[in-house]
């Protein structure tokens, strides 16, 4: 996607425990970085974000208070979770435009390593976050379905679990 740049004023703010404002906070966007629409996570002692609505193949980490962009994704990454880990390495999961999609990403060496060869989960988990469970990630629900998936850290594949229970929803299954 070109570069283009909104004509906006953005605001970083620093907040205590509490939510009080800290005052003297600077925090420095860099160029090509963005955090709308991006997912962020601490890996091997450092802060990166992936993705975003215009900055879709993004990867920026946090340094010298500020966000500075470090490589290019080699797919979109939009709305997409990265919060759940197999074998020590982050999985990039769920983009808008590839919903059932997951790829690795690791660091190697000061080397940004990028690996798509997970199978498919059987349900799209777009604009969801994953969690760990029992060291295995989880994949819950979407904002289209309730379809709860597990990836099994020992064969790699995706399992179907018990659907999350309907909230109410409208239109949603029961």
């Amino acid at each position: 996607m070109a570069d283009f740049a909104f004509n906006a004023t953005v605001t970083h703010v620093l907040l205590d425990l509490e939510g009080n404002q800290i005052d003297g906070f600077e925090f420095n966007q860099g160029f090509r970085t963005e955090l709308f629409g991006s997912c962020s996570t601490a890996f091997k002692g450092s802060m990166y974000v992936f993705g975003g609505f215009v900055q879709q193949r993004q990867v920026s980490r946090v340094e010298n208070c500020g966000l500075e962009h470090v490589d290019e994704l080699p797919f979109n990454f939009i709305n997409a979770a990265c919060q759940a880990r197999l074998q020590n390495q982050v999985l990039l999961c769920f983009s808008d435009d590839a919903p059932k999609d997951c790829w690795r990403f690791d660091e190697r060496d000061g080397e940004f390593v990028y690996q798509k060869e997970l199978t498919q989960s059987q349900f799209g988990h777009e604009h969801n976050q994953m969690a760990m469970y029992h060291g295995n990630p989880l994949a819950i629900g979407s904002c289209w379905g309730l379809e709860v998936e597990m990836l099994d850290r020992h064969d790699e594949e995706w399992k179907r679990m018990a659907d999350f229970p309907n909230p109410g929803i409208p239109n949603l299954p029961s």
